[in-house]
């Protein structure tokens, strides 16, 4: 039987039991990371916890409604059962009226089929490196190679040294005029999720410095599964002007080579950071985000942050 549990239902050991045995299981999916992000997520379960969809909700006004937090790419259904798509529908039909917007980020083993929902199909971009440095390097680009060779002779170097609350800070400061959505709230998350995320070793926070110790590029990696997560990452203007990120990510993959199978850049739909994930050999993965509209045509302008 499919139940819907509001949150204080949600036996919290047998989810994260659930994620940790379900083939496509993901580090977003935790409840430790659900709580930080979205402290009142409630979940649709299958008999004995054998498959679930987290669904991260809050309420504007008397209205309630389901959303993607900012620090989420990727939820949807996931299982220790055989399931097929027809479930996804079963789960996604199970939603309870009361949300008036639910909008349903998927995992890249989800297949919705297009029918009652509005869906929209995203991109992410995946390496291999389940295998030694010099065969992952083998997939680089020519531009790729030239920026990491720039990066090493302009006296640029790699450090752990970056605190949960500069991190945050960096990348409020190099991200807050490209996207609209961000509020710093987002931010004061991350660091209160960064700093949980490092006390589990769960993730590690990596930065590039110049020659005067002053970070120009800075970059979130969670362990999850068989990938490691390049999340939140930022280059500050001098960052860019010499590639900086070229040599956080090649010595990320450097330090993981052989030790998860995939390098996961978390995107992108963004034409330049697809280019960017492209360069080092990256395929591209999709994955849909559904849209449940349910209000009555006077809230039609209803928005959901």
């Amino acid at each position: 039987m499919i139940s819907y549990l509001q949150h204080k239902e949600i036996d919290k050991s047998r989810w994260d039991e659930l994620i940790d045995k379900s083939p496509n299981g993901i580090i977003y999916a935790q409840s430790w990371y659900l709580d930080i992000v979205c402290p009142d997520w409630d979940a649709i379960v299958l008999n004995n916890y054998q498959a679930g969809m987290p669904l991260p909700r809050r309420k504007k006004y008397i209205l309630h409604y389901i959303f993607k937090p900012f620090h989420i790419q990727q939820l949807g259904l996931f299982h220790i059962a055989r399931i097929n798509n027809d479930d996804i529908n079963l789960f996604l039909n199970t939603i309870p009226k009361k949300f008036v917007v639910a909008d349903i980020v998927l995992n890249e083993e989800n297949i919705y089929i297009p029918g009652k929902y509005e869906c929209l199909t995203k991109q992410n971009n995946k390496l291999k490196i389940d295998c030694p440095y010099n065969e992952i390097l083998k997939g680089f680009n020519n531009n790729c190679i030239r920026n990491i060779k720039k990066t090493v002779n302009s006296g640029l170097s790699i450090s752990k040294s970056i605190s949960s609350s500069d991190f945050s800070d960096f990348i409020f400061e190099n991200l807050k005029n490209q996207i609209d959505s961000l509020n710093k709230n987002d931010f004061e998350i991350l660091k209160i999720l960064m700093d949980e995320t490092i006390r589990r070793k769960k993730g590690e926070l990596i930065c590039i410095k110049n020659k005067h110790q002053e970070i120009i590029a800075a970059g979130a990696f969670f362990f999850s599964s068989d990938r490691l997560i390049c999340s939140f990452r930022a280059s500050s203007c001098e960052g860019k002007k010499n590639q900086a990120m070229y040599m956080l990510v090649n010595e990320q993959i450097k330090k993981y080579a052989n030790k998860f199978k995939w390098f996961d850049f978390s995107g992108s739909n963004i034409p330049g950071i697809a280019y960017f994930n492209s360069t080092f050999g990256a395929k591209v993965s999709e994955y849909q985000t559904i849209r449940i509209k349910r209000f009555p045509l006077q809230l039609k302008f209803f928005t959901i942050r």
